[in-house]
């Protein structure tokens, strides 16, 4: 067998090796956007908390409008037609925050969906590299056995 023997056990070995590092890496980094993902969906809560309080203020605003009009027409602020625009524009407000976390709940799911998927490619990227690594022992050894044939 000799020096023949011993270079295609290294070059298996230098495989072997190479094969499990990449596996180690390409998991690593579909881990990596898993955790990105996860990341943005607190980014999400964050934005909506933010995008509420500002509808909130906007809201206040409105109404006051319409106080300050309903008051300014003469009509009876609390009353009649004024109360009726007063609760339909309160009920469109809870409405539009319903829509508002409704979206910001399946913007999260996606992005949980996404990490998963990510997690699941990582581990089939690391299987993969086993199945690489078994083929150059197998390899190796076949071309060792031929060698000896």
């Amino acid at each position: 067998m000799g020096w023949q023997g011993a270079l295609i056990g290294a070059t298996a070995f230098a495989g072997y090796q190479q094969a499990g590092a990449m596996g180690k890496y390409n998991q690593s980094v579909a881990n990596r956007n898993a955790v990105i993902k996860e990341q943005q969906n607190e980014i999400l809560d964050s934005k909506l908390d933010l995008e509420l309080s500002r509808f909130e203020k906007e809201l206040q605003l409105l109404l006051s409008s319409q106080k300050v009009a309903t008051a300014s027409s003469g009509a009876v602020v609390g009353s009649g037609t004024a109360e009726n625009i007063r609760i339909s524009t309160l009920y469109d407000a809870e409405v539009d925050k319903d829509i508002a976390n409704y979206n910001n709940e399946i913007a999260k799911a996606r992005n949980l969906e996404e990490a998963n998927l990510s997690r699941i490619q990582g581990v089939i990227a690391k299987q993969r590299a086993k199945m690489e690594q078994i083929k150059i022992v197998s390899d190796a050894g076949t071309s060792l056995l031929q060698m000896q044939g």
